[in-house]
């Protein structure tokens, strides 16, 4: 995987418009001059005029950075953050745990149904990060983000549309709970902020 910052537009439709590198780098001045809510990964997404605290999060696939504009006061933060796949690199994952057949851990795992994929990747098409994915024997697709400090967090899709959430931190503390498919980049966010 090679490190790389790209950007992509998110519209409140999800139409989703390329930037190239060039254009990213003006992008991250943009995210700061212009008070855009967040960059992060391959996202550049518009803020929802909310009156609340303006946030811009850019990410390569090792460090996050942050800025944060609060009554006209500019904070600045960095994450450092495992190796975060590209949007491509999750694309590819998803054909390869498409050709899975059934019993593909010797253990009786089922595959898994081309619809469910297709939903996965349209969902990953609109994630603010993007995760490391992995298919489990519980007829589900698992998402993946990890901190270097060692905070962890999971999100668990099911064929039946359960969506199971576990966090840890580097303090010891977990949390497991169910959550709607529209909260995803919420926790994500979370985890990140």
């Amino acid at each position: 995987m090679e490190a790389s910052v790209s950007f992509a537009l998110h519209n409140n439709d999800n139409t989703v418009i390329n930037f190239s590198p060039i254009v990213a780098s003006a992008a991250v001045v943009g995210c700061f001059v212009l008070g855009l809510s967040s960059i992060a990964g391959d996202n550049f997404v518009m803020p929802k005029s909310s009156g609340q605290p303006s946030y811009c999060l850019m990410a390569n696939n090792t460090r996050v950075w942050r800025a944060r504009d609060e009554k006209d006061m500019v904070f600045y933060s960095s994450i450092e953050a495992t190796s975060l796949p590209s949007l491509q690199d999750n694309i590819n994952r998803l054909n390869e745990i498409s050709l899975l057949k059934d019993n593909w851990n010797d253990n009786g795992a089922s595959s898994f149904p081309h619809s469910f994929l297709n939903e996965v990747r349209n969902l990953i098409e609109n994630l603010y990060f993007q995760p490391n994915i992995f298919p489990t024997a519980r007829d589900s697709i698992q998402f993946e983000y990890e901190k270097e400090n060692g905070d962890y967090l999971e999100l668990e899709l099911f064929l039946d549309n359960r969506i199971k959430v576990f966090s840890y931190t580097h303090t010891g503390k977990s949390d497991t709970k169910f959550i709607e498919q529209k909260f995803i980049n919420d926790i994500i966010m979370e985890f990140y902020g």
